[in-house]
């Protein structure tokens, strides 16, 4: 679980002593794809993964900073790849988008709309799970 936090934080631009690191597209996408697949490999982490980027985007204090809108595309990017498979967790989540999905001023605004949109179009229709390039490339880096 550790290493799945450690690797949101690599995502964002964040260091261990919390400096910020810049890093290619490239790179960024494989990222994506190891905490993704990670996830997917063992129901647990997928839970993990959501209360961690609950937690992340929970009150940032700059919205509109480059790491906040990391976690809201790796956020984003998971509604639309995979659901939480605990019924408590995705009723987390669902309050978590509600109560920020009225934000219409930050670009974080834009990824919680998207978030939830893709959210309700995974529970109505049971979406298969993939973390393909071409979706990461598409939420993560629009």
């Amino acid at each position: 679980m550790l290493q799945v936090f450690q690797a949101i934080l690599t995502y964002s631009g964040l260091g261990i002593s919390g400096d910020t690191i810049q890093r290619a597209e490239d790179e960024h996408v494989t990222i994506v794809q190891s905490i993704m697949d990670k996830c997917m490999r063992k129901e647990s982490l997928i839970n993990e993964l959501y209360l961690q980027l609950i937690k992340q985007t929970t009150d940032h204090p700059d919205p509109n900073s480059r790491v906040n809108l990391r976690h809201w595309a790796l956020l984003s990017l998971a509604c639309s790849v995979v659901l939480p498979p605990v019924k408590s967790i995705r009723k987390y989540l669902i309050g978590h988008l509600k109560r920020c999905a009225s934000d219409y001023i930050t670009e974080e605004g834009k990824f919680v709309r998207f978030a939830e949109k893709h959210l309700q179009y995974a529970i109505f229709n049971k979406m298969p799970c993939s973390s393909c390039k071409k979706k990461i490339l598409n939420i993560c880096f629009s």
